[in-house]
């Protein structure tokens, strides 16, 4: 990995499969590639800062360094906030209550059903 060289040209191919898939990328759909070969010129530069090998910008260990520093930052971020689709029983105070008549086997609303049961 230290030698070997990094594959840039594909990147590109790689982020417009995925983003058919439906992969939120946002900026890079056009110019991932770019975008890659700066990452690594950064990660290179902080490597021979840190009193590591020159000459590391096109080499595959850096790809794994920055899937690496992806993969923590992802991990540690926190999640959207989802909004549910019904409120909570603490929230109302009440259970919830459904849109529209609840039906029972038969078809008829179940309350109806309900209620000539108890009699």
């Amino acid at each position: 990995m230290l030698e070997a060289p990094a594959d840039f040209a594909s990147i590109q191919a790689r982020i417009d499969a995925l983003l058919m898939l439906g992969v939120p990328y946002g900026s890079l759909i056009d110019r991932a590639e770019p975008v890659a070969r700066e990452q690594a010129r950064q990660i290179a530069e902080d490597i021979v800062a840190q009193g590591g090998p020159v000459g590391l910008e096109d080499k595959q260990v850096v790809a794994l360094v920055a899937y690496l520093q992806r993969l923590g930052t992802d991990l540690m971020k926190a999640p959207p906030p989802t909004e549910p689709a019904v409120p909570p029983l603490a929230e109302t105070g009440a259970p919830p209550t459904p849109a529209g008549p609840v039906l029972g086997s038969s078809g008829h609303q179940l309350v109806e059903e309900v209620s000539h049961a108890a009699q």
